[in-house]
């Protein structure tokens, strides 16, 4: 009797276990739908400024006055399905099922409850948003605001996901790494959302042709008293208006490639845990192939494919530099 009466708590609390568990891994999947549905929303805004389809809708919520417009063309297709298909619905209900989730249980809610509401909040404020960017008229600083608010809505429900992977592999933990480890990855993470917003200010102003060469801003032509013409790069024009927007944004690209070489450097030196490394390299790649990808979107005058690319990984960009920064700092906390 003994044995029986002892042995009901020991399963109780397995059980308990095992159903945390359960809801803990369910809330990894839920933020990972929405983090995918949030990166295809966020591929087709670049397209559908790209595209120059932003008022494509001139009206709101409808497009056009009515819910699905049939037969209005390409352009109003393409801003309605990023409005509504996969800005709205989808991503709603999925983020909807995501903070049930993480608020009907009371472990949950003690770990969870602030990065759910802040999600929340964030893609209230982003339907706002997408509502004055229309009414507004491609205003430039409330577009803008809609890229970063995007960027701060991700973050929230990326924190979600990495937590609970966190808490299902708890018994796995990595070594602690060193403070200045943290900070680094840190400074580099808050220097690449500055790099989104000028990222953002050269598109919504409409700057990315006031350079059309590279390295070099442009190619001067002077014709001297001989008649010789001489063509002279600018490496540094003077920095006011389009092109002061311009190159402060190049100039903040090579400033993260060598950030992202001392990255490199120092997870080799201080022997980060081999994925927190790995991801470091990755930013390294990432930030390579940016560049190369903002060269060829200069040289071929903005093409909109190469636009659209250009965007959407500075995207990915931010979503692995924010993914060290939270593992290297779960990683201290736990030394």
């Amino acid at each position: 009797m003994n044995h029986d009466t002892q042995a009901a708590p020991a399963q109780l609390g397995t059980d308990r276990a095992d159903a945390a568990l359960q809801r803990l891994r369910l809330l990894k999947r839920l933020s990972s739908i929405v983090i995918g549905l949030s990166l295809v929303t966020m591929f087709l805004g670049p397209l559908v400024r790209a595209e120059s389809a932003g008022l494509a809708c001139p009206d709101w919520p409808l497009c056009h006055g009515l819910v699905v417009p049939w037969g209005h063309g390409y352009q109003v297709f393409l801003e309605w399905i990023h409005r509504v298909a996969g800005g709205i619905t989808a991503l709603a209900l999925a983020l909807a099922a995501c903070v049930f989730v993480a608020l009907r249980d009371a472990q949950l809610r003690a770990a969870f409850a602030v990065p759910a509401l802040l999600a929340l909040g964030l893609m209230i404020t982003q339907i706002l948003l997408g509502m004055l960017t229309i009414t507004k008229q491609l205003d430039a600083y409330v577009v803008k605001s809609h890229l970063l608010n995007a960027i701060l809505f991700l973050s929230a429900v990326v924190y979600m996901r990495q937590k609970a992977r966190r808490a299902i592999d708890a018994g796995a933990a990595e070594p602690p790494v060193r403070t200045l480890s943290v900070i680094a990855s840190g400074v580099f993470l808050a220097l690449i959302f500055i790099q989104l917003f000028l990222g953002g200010r050269v598109s919504t102003n409409y700057a990315g042709l006031v350079c059309p060469a590279f390295p070099a801003c442009y190619v001067a032509e002077t014709t001297g008293a001989d008649g010789v013409t001489k063509r002279d790069p600018v490496y540094l024009p003077p920095l006011i208006g389009a092109t002061e927007m311009h190159m402060t944004h190049r100039f903040m690209a090579y400033l993260l490639f060598a950030l992202s070489v001392g990255l490199v450097v120092l997870a080799e030196v201080k022997r980060w845990p081999a994925a927190r490394a790995k991801l470091a390299w990755l930013l390294l790649t990432l930030i390579l192939l940016q560049i190369f990808i903002g060269v060829v979107n200069v040289l071929n005058y903005v093409p909109v494919t190469i636009t659209v690319l250009h965007s959407f990984v500075a995207y990915l960009i931010f979503l692995a530099a924010w993914i060290l920064w939270l593992e290297l700092r779960f990683d201290r906390a736990s030394g």
